[in-house]
């Protein structure tokens, strides 16, 4: 979510991996750290703002981000082989990111501040299931390649906004783990 997606979490969606390690400290905390890897692309046709259609731009990137968390459960859940579990839950964390296989000059460019929900399901003693929707919070505002917003001139000469500069673009997953 950024300049090209300006509002909309799932206009288009990629496919994404993650491998992740998951610790837990008590029936409602865990620690988890992970690494993802998904594509990012967009287009202002998807838009249904006439400033973004006229604009006309798309943007395809990678992003590669790792981060770790902190996990706190809604009901206690514990992996078991005597009954189901189940907890909604919610997590915080701090990561950091590549884009395009590139690190940013700017050091905090390269940090997440990512958070989301999510429903867990042990099935036995040492396998859950789940369904995760996070947010990463970015410090980069060229992961859809739209930065500046002097970058177009209108017919009377006068500047036309290409972009919001203050804005920093946005990342969402949404996703089924196994653990």
């Amino acid at each position: 979510m950024g300049d090209v997606n300006i509002e909309t979490p799932f206009r288009q969606v990629m496919p994404g991996v993650a491998v992740l390690y998951r610790y837990t400290l008590h029936k409602r905390i865990s620690f988890r750290a992970d690494a993802m890897y998904t594509m990012l692309k967009c287009s202002d046709s998807k838009s249904s703002y006439e400033f973004q259609e006229n604009r006309n731009t798309t943007f395809q990137s990678n992003f590669l981000g790792v981060s770790a968390f902190a996990e706190f459960n809604f009901l206690p859940f514990e992996l078991s082989d005597r009954y189901l579990s189940f907890s909604p839950y919610t997590l915080l964390g701090i990561g950091g990111m590549i884009h395009d296989f590139t690190f940013q000059p700017k050091i905090i460019e390269n940090f997440t501040i990512p958070f989301g929900i999510g429903a867990k399901a042990g099935l036995t003693k040492r396998i859950m299931v789940g369904l995760e929707y996070r947010m990463y919070k970015t410090f980069y505002d060229k992961i859809d390649n739209i930065s500046d917003w002097r970058h177009t001139y209108n017919d009377d000469g006068s500047l036309r906004q290409w972009a919001n500069p203050q804005n920093k673009d946005w990342v969402t997953f949404f996703g089924v783990f196994v653990s």
